[in-house]
């Protein structure tokens, strides 16, 4: 068997120094953990904001930590035009010293690296540049995307895309090329996400949280279309006088307080819950014993917890828009977005059919077995020796 060439691996670390609180930040920090982890016998630069907050972004051994912050000796002037100059002067600087076969980049944004190696970008989804989802993005926040990102597919050796859908749409939009173009799924915690049932009695109190109860997360944006489901949500007490609850999980993004507002103007507003951001261990609690998961999201470029959910042995109820298709086939009942109805209508099946749960649980936690982050950066590692 050929060896395994030892690489120098620059990883940028901006979105893995967090707790993570999202469906971006969630792949960025476990991703370079399991990289970190599995290619022990590369050696990393991994550069991020502020002091390492966890153990396996820290210096040791075959691992080197960046800490960057602002450097406010920047003039206004500059900074307005070169915002990322400090951080593009101390990254280039490090990598000039630790002369890197690969740079990788996890997410669209914070594109001040200009060192000349190969380079591999995730690309998570390009909803930003989609007629029917442009109003959904504030517009600065979509100019930054679309710079960010047409930057990261031009000097790119290879990219990796979360999902089938999304790489298509690169194909689409860039024209970049097919062959170059590795689709990796993302994974989830089994450590944590799985059928063993624990007391979620504290997060219950806090938020008076009772059973039965419907889940959904994500953070609350338009894109995420809560307010369809807390409407078809609201459908369902008045004709059919369900006696769920319905628990969104999630923070603040944009664009939410007319999401905020509507369980009040519905007059339902002891009966939705917004927890805002959780810790991982609640989200999982709260998965676990909930009646049934709902994501009726207009577009995802992947959609962690719905492998979350099946993980659970939680049913699921899911767009049939973006990637949300290829991850959970068969193993959920398929919804259109833009159906209230629809929405309503799938999610009753579910409660009414214990036969119909027992079948989407079966086939969600078989579905679940095929994703995990080990097997993620495992052929992320295999696109890295690819390239280099």
């Amino acid at each position: 068997m050929k060896p395994v060439r030892q690489m120098r691996i620059a990883l940028n670390a901006i979105w893995s120094n967090g707790e993570p609180c999202d469906g971006h930040t969630v792949y960025c920090h476990n991703i370079l953990k399991q990289i970190i982890r599995l290619g022990e016998m590369h050696e990393y630069l991994v550069y991020h904001y502020g002091p390492p907050r966890f153990e396996f972004l820290k210096s040791k051994g075959n691992v080197h930590s960046l800490s960057l912050k602002k450097c406010p000796l920047i003039s206004k002037l500059i900074q307005r035009y070169r915002p990322y100059l400090a951080e593009e002067i101390r990254v280039t600087k490090a990598l000039m010293k630790f002369r890197p076969h690969i740079l990788f980049q996890v997410g669209h944004w914070a594109d001040f690296v200009y060192y000349p190696c190969k380079k591999v970008h995730t690309i998570h989804d390009l909803a930003f540049l989609r007629s029917e989802y442009k109003a959904y993005f504030p517009g600065p926040m979509a100019r930054e995307l679309k710079q960010f990102t047409e930057r990261r597919v031009a000097d790119s050796s290879y990219l990796i895309a979360v999902s089938e859908n999304t790489k298509q749409d690169l194909i689409e939009y860039y024209g970049f090329p097919s062959e170059r173009i590795a689709v990796i799924g993302h994974g989830f915690d089994k450590r944590l996400f799985n059928t063993e049932k624990v007391n979620g009695s504290d997060v219950y109190q806090k938020f008076s949280i009772t059973e039965p109860f419907i889940v959904s997360v994500g953070v609350l944006q338009p894109r995420k279309n809560f307010d369809r489901l807390i409407n078809a949500f609201n459908a369902l007490k008045k004709a059919h006088r369900i006696p769920h609850k319905l628990v969104i999980i999630g923070g603040r993004a944009w664009q939410y307080e007319h999401i905020e507002a509507l369980p009040g103007q519905l007059g339902i507003e002891k009966d939705v819950v917004f927890t805002g951001v959780l810790p991982v261990e609640d989200l999982a609690s709260l998965l676990k014993n909930a009646a049934l998961f709902a994501l009726p999201a207009l577009y995802e470029g992947f959609g962690i917890p719905v492998i979350e959910a099946m993980a659970c042995g939680t049913p699921v109820v899911a767009s049939n828009v973006g990637a949300i298709p290829e991850v959970l086939g068969d193993a959920g009942l398929q919804v259109d977005p833009y159906s209230v109805e629809d929405i309503a209508d799938k999610i009753l099946q579910v409660l009414n059919s214990p036969a119909l749960q027992a079948v989407l649980v079966k086939r969600g936690l078989k579905k679940a077995e095929g994703y995990s982050w080990e097997r993620a950066a495992l052929e992320t590692l295999a696109v890295f020796r690819k390239v280099a």
